[in-house]
Protein backbone atom coordinates (compact mmCIF):
# COMPACT_ATOMS: atom_id res chain seq x y z
CA UNK A 1 0.00 0.00 0.00
CA UNK A 2 1.44 3.16 -0.96
CA UNK A 3 0.66 6.05 1.23
CA UNK A 4 1.76 10.05 0.30
CA UNK A 5 1.69 13.11 2.18
CA UNK A 6 1.83 16.71 1.31
CA UNK A 7 1.19 19.95 2.88
CA UNK A 8 -2.47 20.69 3.08
CA UNK A 9 -4.80 22.67 0.68
CA UNK A 10 -6.20 26.32 1.62
CA UNK A 11 -8.63 26.33 4.35
CA UNK A 12 -12.45 26.90 2.89
CA UNK A 13 -15.15 28.98 3.25
CA UNK A 14 -13.35 31.32 4.80
CA UNK A 15 -16.56 33.81 7.05
CA UNK A 16 -17.11 36.76 8.99
CA UNK A 17 -19.63 35.65 11.66
CA UNK A 18 -19.63 38.68 13.37
CA UNK A 19 -18.39 42.69 12.78
CA UNK A 20 -18.59 44.99 15.27
CA UNK A 21 -16.48 48.40 15.65
CA UNK A 22 -13.59 46.80 17.32
CA UNK A 23 -13.46 42.92 17.18
CA UNK A 24 -13.91 40.52 14.02
CA UNK A 25 -14.97 37.17 14.85
CA UNK A 26 -13.85 34.82 11.67
CA UNK A 27 -14.08 31.10 10.81
CA UNK A 28 -13.62 28.71 8.05
CA UNK A 29 -13.61 24.98 7.04
CA UNK A 30 -10.73 23.06 8.31
CA UNK A 31 -7.89 22.29 5.50
CA UNK A 32 -7.21 19.09 3.75
CA UNK A 33 -4.30 17.79 5.27
CA UNK A 34 -2.90 15.27 2.44
CA UNK A 35 -2.38 12.44 5.62
CA UNK A 36 -0.33 15.09 7.71
CA UNK A 37 -2.45 16.55 10.51
CA UNK A 38 -2.54 20.47 10.38
CA UNK A 39 -0.51 21.92 13.11
CA UNK A 40 -1.83 25.22 13.04
CA UNK A 41 -3.78 28.14 10.53
CA UNK A 42 -2.56 31.38 10.20
CA UNK A 43 -5.49 34.52 10.07
CA UNK A 44 -4.26 37.22 8.14
CA UNK A 45 -6.00 40.48 7.05
CA UNK A 46 -6.22 43.43 4.64
CA UNK A 47 -7.81 47.05 5.61
CA UNK A 48 -9.17 49.57 3.31
CA UNK A 49 -9.53 52.60 5.08
CA UNK A 50 -12.33 55.38 3.90
CA UNK A 51 -13.62 53.18 0.94
CA UNK A 52 -10.67 53.63 -1.22
CA UNK A 53 -7.33 54.30 0.58
CA UNK A 54 -5.13 50.49 0.75
CA UNK A 55 -3.22 49.76 3.51
CA UNK A 56 0.45 49.02 1.99
CA UNK A 57 0.95 46.45 4.67
CA UNK A 58 4.32 45.35 6.41
CA UNK A 59 7.67 46.44 5.29
CA UNK A 60 8.98 44.22 2.74
CA UNK A 61 11.62 40.99 4.27
CA UNK A 62 13.01 39.11 1.61
CA UNK A 63 11.58 37.82 -1.26
CA UNK A 64 7.47 37.19 -1.29
CA UNK A 65 7.26 39.09 2.58
CA UNK A 66 5.36 42.24 2.79
CA UNK A 67 2.65 43.24 0.54
CA UNK A 68 -0.75 44.21 1.70
CA UNK A 69 -1.20 41.04 3.84
CA UNK A 70 -1.00 41.86 7.73
CA UNK A 71 -0.91 38.63 10.27
CA UNK A 72 -4.15 38.54 12.85
CA UNK A 73 -3.26 35.35 15.00
CA UNK A 74 -2.05 32.29 14.70
CA UNK A 75 -3.90 29.35 16.75
CA UNK A 76 -3.79 25.54 16.56
CA UNK A 77 -4.56 23.12 14.07
CA UNK A 78 -8.28 22.08 15.96
CA UNK A 79 -9.05 25.73 16.38
CA UNK A 80 -11.62 26.91 13.19
CA UNK A 81 -12.77 30.46 14.66
CA UNK A 82 -10.70 33.71 15.50
CA UNK A 83 -11.66 36.86 17.25
CA UNK A 84 -9.40 39.55 15.61
CA UNK A 85 -9.19 43.17 17.35
CA UNK A 86 -10.58 45.96 14.58
CA UNK A 87 -9.79 49.30 14.04
CA UNK A 88 -13.32 51.81 13.43
CA UNK A 89 -14.16 53.10 10.47
CA UNK A 90 -11.99 50.60 7.96
CA UNK A 91 -13.12 47.78 5.76
CA UNK A 92 -11.55 43.87 6.31
CA UNK A 93 -10.85 41.13 4.09
CA UNK A 94 -9.94 38.13 5.71
CA UNK A 95 -7.27 34.79 4.22
CA UNK A 96 -6.23 31.71 6.39
CA UNK A 97 -3.50 29.36 5.68
CA UNK A 98 -2.79 26.30 6.75
CA UNK A 99 0.60 24.39 8.11
CA UNK A 100 0.95 20.97 8.70
CA UNK A 101 4.86 19.26 9.08
CA UNK A 102 5.53 19.37 5.23
CA UNK A 103 5.02 23.61 5.13
CA UNK A 104 2.20 25.74 4.72
CA UNK A 105 -0.77 25.48 1.97
CA UNK A 106 -2.17 28.61 -0.60
CA UNK A 107 -3.69 31.65 1.25
CA UNK A 108 -7.68 30.45 1.27
CA UNK A 109 -10.18 32.78 -0.96
CA UNK A 110 -11.06 36.08 0.61
CA UNK A 111 -13.39 36.02 3.34
CA UNK A 112 -17.43 36.27 2.74
CA UNK A 113 -18.83 38.68 3.51
CA UNK A 114 -16.48 41.89 3.98
CA UNK A 115 -16.27 43.01 7.46
CA UNK A 116 -16.69 47.02 7.93
CA UNK A 117 -16.34 48.76 10.80
CA UNK A 118 -18.00 51.93 11.04
CA UNK A 119 -16.25 54.96 12.36
CA UNK A 120 -16.47 56.06 15.99
CA UNK A 121 -15.46 58.76 18.39
CA UNK A 122 -12.22 58.56 19.18
CA UNK A 123 -11.25 56.39 22.44
CA UNK A 124 -9.23 59.44 24.42
CA UNK A 125 -8.56 62.87 23.76
CA UNK A 126 -5.13 63.90 22.22
CA UNK A 127 -2.31 65.29 24.23
CA UNK A 128 -0.49 67.82 23.40
CA UNK A 129 -2.54 70.30 20.94
CA UNK A 130 -0.78 73.28 19.27
CA UNK A 131 -1.70 75.75 17.11
CA UNK A 132 0.30 77.53 14.78
CA UNK A 133 -1.00 80.22 12.57
CA UNK A 134 1.81 80.64 9.75
CA UNK A 135 0.18 83.26 7.48
CA UNK A 136 -3.40 84.81 7.44
CA UNK A 137 -5.81 82.36 6.18
CA UNK A 138 -3.68 79.49 7.48
CA UNK A 139 -3.89 77.46 10.60
CA UNK A 140 -1.49 73.88 11.55
CA UNK A 141 -3.06 71.93 14.28
CA UNK A 142 -0.58 69.29 15.75
CA UNK A 143 -1.43 66.67 18.40
CA UNK A 144 0.26 63.51 19.94
CA UNK A 145 -1.98 60.68 19.46
CA UNK A 146 -2.79 58.62 23.24
CA UNK A 147 -2.10 55.20 23.26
Amino acid sequence: MLCCSDRPDAPREVRVVSCTQTVAEVAWRPARPHNDPVLEYSVLYNMTFFGSERDPGPPRRGAGAGGPYRLAANVGGQRLLVRVKLVPGTAYSFHVCARNALGWSDRSAFSSPACHTPPTVPFRNPAKVCTESRQPGQLVITWQVRV
